[in-house]
Order: structure tokens, then C-alpha cells, then sequence
């Protein structure tokens, strides 16, 4: 057997038992975790004010569990997996990682986790807010599929709040005669991470937590992907402007651009590239900074000393990287889709200079030879629009109301 073909075979094999055992974990587990529903119920408290944020690591949800926190509410954000750059960075209310090293990691370690983090769960909360993936239960075997059933069962609120790689499908563009979203489509199959997913699996995943939701709170882009009719279009991330100050403008020998990213297909960095190449061989000398898996601190430090600030050029609206480039008071180059400034108000208000594919150049060059003066205007509207929708106050105050709407709801059924 050749060597490639049996490196497939021990790795499917591998997957199959993986599988088998987890079939195995999840039947005896069941007979702990549905006793442990029925007893939960005792401990329901009349005010629903304990919010479980999880189980992503993302540093705008430590924003808007202090938002809460200062609502009245207990809330803990708890993410499954931290990544090294943030880790003692970002101030998580909890590391299972770090509390149980040794369970953690080992593949049986971590089912016995699973299901003891859900067990416990059910006894310190009552309103969960999680995205379509890296939920509770989502690691297990068949028991995901009934995880919003028990956490109902115990009288649990749930609501959803996807961040893109959970919903997204690229079987959405397949029959697109889009140029952008043709594109998407290129760069899904070119990314690492999202070129592993199965439409089918992320059909089935989000058709089971849309039915199952008291609420989604979605971004305005995520429309494509969503078919329920109560979405919300909020934009739940949010920049603390406190935390970072704003510098005044540097003033570069030489324009820069700044850039940080994960998936660079996806933001269509490459158009990027290109158009300031061109631009340096044109004569007109501009700089371009590109960061990649490094802690917030460091993009906010070196987003500081730009003169603008690049987001992505496909996806057709802006994301957290735009937020804090905003909160930092820098211009924004970001692709917004015009048909999606109907759906939410506030795009309306929003001070990102929009470019494509095409123009990308035009665009840049054009905040090249704008005056320093008229760049710190923009940046300054650009703040504005941060702390009028983008604070943490602001996305707490909304979600508070969405809460005490839900809980209402439940309440009156």
C-alpha cells in the first residue's frame, strides 16, 4: 500500500473509532445529564439575570459581558479554546484549559469535559448566548442534536449569535453569476479552515438551531445564509474607545496601509497587493502592513500608526477589524454591499469608504492625495459612529432589550 494512501486509511480509521467512542460516551452520559436537567429546574431563579457567553474566543464578547455586568446581570464568558496569542491577554472569566490541563488534553479528558461543563452549566445559568458552532454540546457525538431540547427543558433562554464561520455556505453562490460572489466561492476553496466544511453539514447545523432558537441576533451580511424571519440585524461587536485612546495622526514619510487577518482569501488581500504595487510602480509610494495571528493588543498598536485602514473586499459588509480601526479614528477602505444598507439603518450614517475589486486603486490613491486634515475629518466621523452603534453600551442597552423581550416571552408561554 503506498505510503499516502495508507496515511488516509489510519487517519479514517482513527476518525471511525473517534466516532464510535463518542457514541459509546454520549449513551452513558445521557443517564447523568438528563437527571441533572430535571434537578436544575429546582435551582430556576425567578430573575433570569445569569448569562452564559461562550464558547468562542473573541475579545468583543469580554466587552459586552462588562456591558451587561453593569445591567445587573451575572455573566461569565467562557470560551472552549484560547488561542496562545491571547491567553492571559484577554480577560476571560474562565480557562477550562489551564483548570484541568491533563482532561484537556486527551480525547477522553475532553468528552468527560463536555459533558461535565454542560452538567454544570444548567445550575449557574439561564440565558444562553452562543453561535451556531462551538456550543456546549457541540463536540459530541448525537447529543448536539438534542442540546437546546434539554437546555429547554430546564427552562433555558436560548439565543444565537453567529460569527460567520458557523453559517456560512458556500453552496449559497454555486449558481451566482455575481463576479465578487464567484470569487467568495474561489477563496472558500483556497482557505485552509473553510475549505474543509460540507454544505450539507452546515445545512443541517443551522437548520436545527434556527428551529430550536428564542432568538437570533445576526449581523446584516448574514442574511444569505440565515432563513428565519425574526433575525435580528445588529452588529454585536463593539470597540471599547476608553481602553484605547486616540493618538494624534502620525505623520508618515510614507503613506501606510494596515491590515491584520486570519483568512486572507476571504478579504481578498490579494487585490489589496496588487493595487499597491501598481501604486508603487506608478511612482506613488505607499507602504502595506499585514498582521496575522497576533494578540489585539499588537493590531491595535500598530493600527495606530496608519494613515488608513484596510477591512476586506468580498464579503460585502465590515467586521471587527473596521470597528476598532474606527475606534482608533482611522479611515476605512471596506467593501459594503448596496443592497444591504436597506436591511440596517445605521449603514446609512457610516463613514467606510466603500471600494471593490475594480477600484481598489482609485480609492487608495485617492486618500493618498487627500489633504491630512480632511483624512483626521473622516477618522473623526469614523470614531463617531463607533460610539454611537458600536460601544459597548450601546450593544449592551440593545441586547438588554432583546433579553427582557425574551425572557418576557417565556414568561407568558
Amino acid at each position: 500500500m503506498p505510503r499516502l494512501q495508507k496515511s488516509i486509511y489510519v487517519n479514517s480509521m482513527k476518525i471511525y473509532i473517534q466516532i464510535s467512542i463518542k457514541i459509546i460516551f454520549d449513551t452513558i452520559a445521557i443517564f447523568f445529564i438528563f437527571p441533572a436537567t430535571l434537578i436544575s429546574i429546582l435551582y430556576e431563579k425567578k430573575s433570569k439575570k445569569r448569562v452564559f457567553l461562550g464558547l468562542m474566543s473573541n475579545n468583543n464578547l469580554v466587552y459586552v459581558a462588562d456591558s451587561l455586568k453593569k445591567r445587573g446581570y451575572h455573566v461569565q464568558c467562557i470560551p472552549w479554546i484560547i488561542p496562545d496569542h491571547e491567553r492571559n491577554v484577554i480577560k476571560y472569566d474562565l480557562d477550562i484549559k489551564s483548570l484541568f490541563p491533563r482532561m484537556y488534553a486527551n480525547f477522553f479528558g475532553q468528552q468527560l469535559l463536555i459533558y461535565g461543563f454542560f452538567i454544570w452549566s444548567l445550575f449557574n445559568f439561564d440565558i444562553y448566548l452562543m453561535p451556531f458552532r462551538n456550543r456546549l454540546l457541540d463536540r459530541t457525538a448525537y447529543l448536539k442534536w438534542f442540546e437546546f431540547q434539554l437546555l429547554h427543558f430546564a427552562n433555558k433562554i436560548i439565543i444565537l449569535n453567529p460569527y460567520g464561520g458557523d453559517i456560512h455556505n458556500p453552496k449559497v453562490w454555486e449558481n451566482s453569476q455575481d463576479k465578487t460572489q464567484k470569487l467568495i466561492l474561489k477563496a472558500w476553496a483556497m482557505d485552509s479552515y473553510y475549505s474543509k466544511i460540507k454544505s450539507k453539514d452546515v445545512e443541517r447545523n443551522n437548520r436545527y438551531c434556527e428551529n430550536h432558537a428564542d432568538k437570533i441576533i445576526a449581523s446584516v451580511e448574514y442574511s444569505d445564509y440565515l432563513n428565519r424571519n425574526n433575525v435580528i440585524y445588529l452588529h454585536m461587536r463593539c470597540a471599547n474607545v476608553q481602553k484605547h485612546p486616540i493618538l494624534p495622526p502620525k505623520k508618515n514619510t510614507i503613506f501606510k496601509i494596515f491590515h491584520a487577518t486570519n483568512h486572507a482569501h476571504l478579504k481578498g488581500v490579494s487585490f489589496l497587493e496588487e493595487a499597491v504595487n501598481k501604486i508603487n510602480k506608478d511612482g506613488q509610494k505607499c507602504s502595506l502592513v499585514i498582521l496575522k495571528n497576533v494578540h489585539n493588543t499588537q493590531v491595535m498598536n500598530e493600527m495606530g500608526k496608519a494613515d488608513i485602514v484596510f477591512d476586506q473586499l468580498l464579503a460585502g459588509a465590515y467586521g471587527r477589524l473596521a470597528i476598532e480601526a474606527m475606534s482608533l479614528g482611522k479611515p476605512v477602505i471596506c467593501y459594503l454591499r448596496d443592497d444591504l444598507k436597506a436591511l440596517y439603518r445605521p449603514w446609512k450614517e457610516c463613514p467606510i469608504i466603500n471600494a471593490n475589486i475594480d477600484n481598489i486603486k482609485d480609492k487608495i490613491l485617492y486618500l493618498m492625495k487627500m489633504s491630512a486634515e480632511d483624512r483626521t475629518r473622516i477618522g473623526q466621523k469614523s470614531l463617531e459612529y463607533v460610539k454611537k452603534y458600536h460601544s459597548p453600551e450601546y450593544v449592551g442597552g440593545i441586547l438588554d432589550g432583546i433579553i427582557q423581550k425574551v425572557t418576557k416571552d417565556d414568561t407568558n408561554r
